[in-house]
């Protein structure tokens, strides 16, 4: 009895330690493979150099900024025309499909 005891103890044990063993190199294949990737990161990070800050127009002249406004507005205005062109074709191809409108 106590033979088929400890026999099946060291079986166990045998499985658990195996189990543990292969969970083990996982971990440390992941850690390895997670130092690589930091390492990328840090010598991408070295390379990295600040953007230059655009100088702020607060105390512009006054024609200055309606030029600046008008140009923002106009870049929004076409922006808005391509949008709007671009969802009519759409809207018109969806129209076709659904037999609403001729091709």
């Amino acid at each position: 009895m106590w033979c088929g005891l400890v026999a099946a103890g060291l079986a166990g044990a045998f499985f658990s330690l195996r189990w543990l063993w292969r969970r083990v190199k996982e971990l440390m294949t992941a850690l390895a493979e997670a130092a690589d990737a930091l390492a990328g990161a840090a010598v991408t990070a070295a390379d990295w150099r600040p953007q230059p800050i655009p100088e702020v127009a607060i105390f512009a002249d006054r024609a200055d900024l309606n030029a600046r406004r008008v140009s923002r507005l106009d870049r929004i205005a076409r922006r808005r025309a391509r949008r709007r062109a671009a969802n009519q074709a759409v809207y018109d191809s969806w129209a076709v499909l659904a037999g609403r409108k001729d091709a």
